[in-house]
């Protein structure tokens, strides 16, 4: 699997890479369905449905949208941050993805017994977004780079006043919810962000004992 080394520094990134084709087949999956209300109905998260056996639901409900102002966003998001991503490992961020896509829609079935329907792709954008600034971080300082390492600081902590911005106010930051008839939901942000900082830090981990084992074998050979 081709890939291009995440920098610090995005001016110090490398202008071809893999193309992005899990974001792009998530994205690509729900603009199809999106003029097809009864596709997306089938695909949207229904409590009613799920309790009755609908078990898909808990899976596909992240592909469908109330508007296309919703789908624009969260596409736009996830092919941005995916595209970036991907470039460094792919791996890494199916693993985001596919954690992301199974526990938001069980911490939503558990623990908002008073959500009827749900539908977005936002709860995966932040587990990526999260991913990224956190992959971003652990490199810059890795390289010395303070300033950039305060950035990715500030990317999260831009998250956390977006998720408060949404408890608070009741309502969605970019997409227009009231013209899309739907209210935000920031528990699935917060498990979504959760997700992403731990793929974050365990991918740090994995490969500090990768470093480590290799420099460890060239001790024995030396």
């Amino acid at each position: 699997m081709a890939t291009v080394e995440l920098t610090c520094r995005p001016a110090q990134q490398e202008a071809i890479g893999p193309m992005p084709v899990v974001s792009l087949a998530l994205v690509a999956v729900a603009t199809m369905a999106m003029p097809l209300e009864s596709l997306v109905a089938w695909l949207q998260y229904d409590r009613a449905a799920v309790e009755a056996g609908q078990l898909w639901r808990l899976l596909t409900c992240q592909l469908a949208h109330w508007s296309w102002d919703h789908l624009f966003w969260d596409a736009a998001a996830l092919l941005f941050l995916g595209w970036i991503l991907e470039r460094d490992d792919r791996r890494v961020l199916l693993c985001c993805i596919g954690l992301s896509a199974v526990l938001i829609p069980l911490v939503v079935h558990l623990g908002l017994p008073e959500l009827a329907t749900y539908r977005g792709l936002s709860g995966l954008d932040s587990a990526v977004f999260v991913l990224l600034a956190v992959t971003l971080f652990r490199k810059c300082r890795a390289e010395g780079d303070r300033l950039w390492a305060w950035g990715c600081v500030a990317m999260l902590l831009a998250f956390a006043v977006k998720v408060g911005y949404e408890v608070v106010s009741g309502g969605a930051l970019f997409v227009d919810s009231d013209a899309a008839g739907m209210l935000p939901v920031p528990l699935v942000h917060v498990v979504g962000g959760a997700v992403g900082l731990a793929c974050g830090m365990a991918q740090g981990y994995c490969r500090g004992v990768q470093k480590g084992s290799r420099d460890f074998g060239k001790d024995r050979v030396n």
